[in-house]
């Protein structure tokens, strides 16, 4: 999605009925087999049945994507950014889990020595 979007970056998102979504719009959608999709509207066609036809691009890419939407559903709409907000949160929830892997192991190395000198 350069350079709207770049790798690392944290998007906040709104809920709204399919309705409200706008050209323009940067969303991001869930395709079943293949994990969270964030791309730009770039043609909404209302469905004779209801609810609409969504075409996405990311701002880099050459290839559009269909998806139908209900009438019912609200779909997640890009409301801010925070740059390499990402990356931040992936190193902390990284260093965390660690962090917590560690002290696991400390912990059973300290109750096994307890054990062995006849403590608990």
């Amino acid at each position: 999605m350069e350079p709207a979007l770049s790798d690392g970056d944290m998007i906040w998102v709104k809920y709204l009925d399919i309705a409200d979504v706008k050209i323009g719009d940067i969303v991001t959608l869930e395709h079943p087999s293949e994990g969270a999709t964030t791309h730009r509207v770039i043609k909404m066609q209302p469905l004779p049945q209801g609810g609409y036809l969504l075409e996405t691009k990311g701002d880099a890419n050459f290839v559009a994507e269909a998806w139908k939407i209900g009438a019912d559903e609200r779909v997640a709409v890009a409301v801010a950014r925070v740059r390499f907000a990402g990356y931040v949160v992936d190193f902390l929830g990284s260093a965390l889990l660690i962090s917590l892997a560690v002290a696991t192991v400390a912990a059973m190395w300290v109750r096994r020595r307890r054990m062995a000198h006849g403590g608990e």
